[in-house]
């Protein structure tokens, strides 16, 4: 399927499973402590939201969970959910561990993220890592690659091998390290022209636009994502056509991405904000799980110009929904975006400096080849339609319940 090279990256296989057999042909019941956020519109919630979800269909799992605190005070009273109310229901259903609960495994997805020892048993804990580097607020604890590589009860998970190959760098024993890639419910997110024909509307694309080629973008609009050099390249596509609209998704409780938004466009020529502005439309309220989905569903093409990313679950979304990606080449997308799907920007490898003074490591994605991307895609029917099926083909293959059977391989 047109994979790029991953020179340089970790290529970590799974364990086993080590479940033994009952005696009648099924499965031994272990017992798995799930600890993380739940009930809060940032990307390490959803995953743990389709986690739980998927992990309630193992009968051979006694399941617990345990709440992690919050770790931002802004974000306590942001939206406690996104679900729908039978999945709401089902993860409110989900019992918290009683006093002598004790694990066979926890599984540990939090910020900042923690490797301490677990009360009992093995111990997953997942880590994306975008800069590839070690930032002591990310972390409850130094890494002491010596101690971790002692340790029999411990395995980090890297949702992609950028991820992974940023964790190495900063001492997380390769043999301590596995690859699990997130999923997505591509029932929930799936084609649906009326439903998109309905959002398109709800945005303000109605009649005269309707031939119009929407690009969307969802995320922080903090600097990783590229948002500057997304509108930009919007700008000079703006140039030549008149028929292209950018459709901009937020996270205004928790990153005031509309105030971040606003600098960036401010930090534009006025005659670049001038051809944006009554093109661009932007959101920044959580949404529901079924609005998120009719939202990409409004939208032709999904761009994402990143510079760090430790996986980037809308651009996986979006190819479930059936648009076609321009994605940033050489980064964590490069797991699942085939050259059907898409596009990919070439870009390079550059430092990156930290709020702490350390430095990382980014991608600068090439500029030009942004704005040929958009412009090919805004001019080629056709290739949208084959690109968004071969996308929504290639995301089918990413499921929740196949990330979840991969980490049971690995962690009981």
């Amino acid at each position: 399927m047109g994979r790029p090279s991953r020179r340089g990256v970790v290529d970590a296989p799974i364990y086993a499973m080590h479940n033994p057999p009952l005696e009648g042909g099924g499965m031994a019941q272990r017992k798995l402590l799930v600890e993380g956020w739940r009930f809060l519109p940032h990307s390490f919630a959803i995953v743990n939201h389709w986690h739980l979800l998927a992990l309630r269909r193992h009968p051979e799992i006694e399941l617990r969970v345990r709440d992690l605190p919050v770790h931002f005070e802004g974000w306590q009273k942001a939206t406690k959910d996104f679900s729908d109310a039978a999945s709401l229901a089902l993860l409110q259903a989900l019992p918290a561990p009683e006093p002598g609960f004790i694990p066979d495994t926890t599984l540990r997805f939090g910020y900042p993220f923690d490797l301490a020892p677990p009360i009992a048993g093995r111990l997953g804990v997942i880590c994306p890592n975008e800069y590839h580097v070690f930032q002591q607020a990310s972390w409850r604890q130094p890494i002491d690659s010596a101690a971790l590589a002692a340790r029999d009860d411990l395995m980090v998970i890297a949702p992609s091998r950028w991820s992974a190959e940023g964790l190495c760098h900063i001492g997380i024993p390769q043999a301590k390290l596995r690859v699990v890639p997130h999923g997505v419910d591509s029932a929930v997110f799936a084609p649906d022209a009326a439903s998109g024909a309905a959002m398109r509307r709800r945005l303000g694309l109605g009649p005269g636009m309707d031939n119009g080629v929407v690009f969307m973008n969802a995320g922080a609009m903090t600097v990783n994502k590229g948002a500057d050099l997304l509108l930009r390249a919007f700008a000079e596509l703006c140039r030549d056509r008149g028929d292209v609209y950018l459709l901009l998704k937020g996270t205004d409780e928790l990153y005031r991405s509309n105030a971040r938004l606003g600098a960036t466009l401010h930090g534009l020529e006025p005659r670049l904000r001038e051809l944006i502005a009554p093109r661009m439309i932007y959101g920044g309220t959580t949404l529901s799980t079924a609005d998120m989905a009719a939202l990409y569903r409004a939208a032709d093409v999904y761009v994402s110009p990143y510079r760090a990313e430790g996986f980037n679950l809308p651009v996986l979304e979006a190819m479930a929904s059936g648009l076609p990606v321009i994605c940033t080449a050489g980064g964590s997308t490069d797991d699942f975006i085939s050259d059907e799907a898409g596009l990919r920007i070439a870009s390079r490898r550059e430092p990156a400096a930290m709020t702490d003074g350390t430095t990382g490591v980014h991608l600068q994605p090439d500029f030009d080849r942004l704005v040929a991307a958009m412009t090919q895609a805004a001019s080629d029917a056709e290739w949208r339609r084959r690109a968004g099926a071969a996308a929504r083909a290639q995301a089918q293959r990413f499921t929740w319940d196949g990330a979840v059977d991969q980490l049971l391989q690995i962690l009981l």
